[in-house]
């Protein structure tokens, strides 16, 4: 059962990684956990990269509950 359902997409390309590789512009949820209060999303860039975006699980379902846009933060990925 869908309880609450956002108007616009939450997750979109908007670093490099997410719009340069295999296939670019295009992100894609593989998998969520539930630590520690947040909620970590992990998602694949491109076909070429892994990523992972969060936010604090409460604050994210109560935007979902009051209809406003959840908003999720990108973990930076560093080159060795």
């Amino acid at each position: 059962k869908i309880l609450y359902r956002a108007k616009e997409p939450v997750l979109g390309p908007r670093e490099s990684y997410e719009n340069n590789g295999y296939k670019p512009g295009v992100v894609y949820v593989s998998g969520a956990v539930v630590k520690d209060g947040n909620l970590l999303v992990y998602y694949g860039c491109s076909d070429s990269y892994v990523g992972v975006a969060y936010a604090n699980l409460d604050e994210f379902l109560e935007a979902l509950k009051k209809e406003t846009k959840p908003k999720l933060k990108l973990k930076t990925l560093k080159k060795k």
